[in-house]
């Protein structure tokens, strides 16, 4: 059965159809994936005069593209694809939950208290049993990526997925970790992976991954409680990832490899003093029943 394009996907088509246009591309194609790919509906190539001809294309479409507001729908639809047999094991549908799926911007902040879940425009007072969701969007990877801090009863987690570090560091992604209870990174490359000294592996600088040292880089500079490691690259064997932990262990020492039923543990703070002091509050089970990756 033939499957059609969303009416959202083709506005956007539409608008970088017209940027295009507009700024004087060459070679302009667009290809229909609907019934091809679940990843995108159309794919858009095209070319420019000169290098700073195609970066002033790649600006404009940038601002042009986030001022288009996105709509549930729109994200509904992003969910759906991504989530299709072909490369998720549970669709959106089957997922167990109740879904209010909106479309956020940086400036808002999530509260979910007694009264629900709700979405401000500016930063809330909650009430002290509120968890207060804030969030950090980094271009540090292709098409850009929401990182979040979540706040609850004085503890805090920051989750940033997805992300590669810059030349002295995300400064901007530092400022938002600072004094987290935990930082949650993305460390899927090793050094020697990453600047393509790894014997089979090319290298990965643009990518939008970091490395362990990147993420313990962050955990350092941010002052945080405690590093855990993620998003390992599926080529890795347990022992790379070992490895991974120990090279973030160097210059973040609480640092610590993610793996399947990790439990961390943050106790409530009983008054300033304890809260003050970030690592002593939280632990992280050592117990290793479970594998970081199943080979076969």
């Amino acid at each position: 059965m033939a499957c059609r394009a969303s009416d959202a996907a083709q506005k956007l088509l539409n608008v970088v159809l017209k940027t295009l246009d507009d700024d004087k591309a060459e070679d302009i194609v667009s290809i229909d994936l609907s019934n091809k790919s679940p990843m995108a509906d159309f794919m858009v190539v095209a070319s420019g005069r000169s290098n700073r001809h195609v970066s002033a294309i790649a600006e404009h479409l940038t601002e042009e593209l986030s001022e288009e507001p996105s709509t549930a729908e729109t994200v509904k639809h992003v969910l759906e694809h991504n989530q299709s047999s072909d490369t998720f094991p549970i669709s959106l549908r089957d997922m167990a939950s109740n879904k209010d799926i909106q479309s956020l911007r940086e400036s808002q902040v999530i509260v979910w208290d007694e009264d629900g879940v709700r979405v401000h425009e500016s930063s809330p007072s909650p009430s002290p049993e509120a968890v207060v969701i804030r969030i950090h969007k980094s271009y540090a990877h292709p098409g850009g990526v929401y990182h979040y801090r979540i706040e609850y009863q004085g503890k805090s987690v920051v989750y940033a997925t997805d992300t590669e570090g810059y030349v002295g560091m995300d400064r901007k992604l530092i400022h938002f970790s600072r004094n987290a209870d935990v930082l949650i990174h993305d460390a899927q490359y090793s050094d020697d992976h990453y600047y393509g000294a790894l014997a089979g592996f090319p290298s990965t600088q643009g990518y939008g991954h970091s490395t362990a040292t990147m993420a313990g880089q962050v955990a350092a500079s941010a002052e945080t409680g405690q590093l855990i490691l993620f998003h390992h690259d599926p080529s890795y064997m347990d022992d790379w990832v070992t490895a991974q932990e120990s090279a973030a262990q160097h210059v973040f020492p609480d640092s610590y490899a993610a793996y399947e039923g990790l439990t961390i543990g943050l106790s409530k703070p009983t008054d300033e003093t304890e809260n003050r002091e970030r690592g002593s509050a939280s632990k992280v089970s050592r117990e290793r029943e479970v594998k970081y990756v199943t080979h076969g």
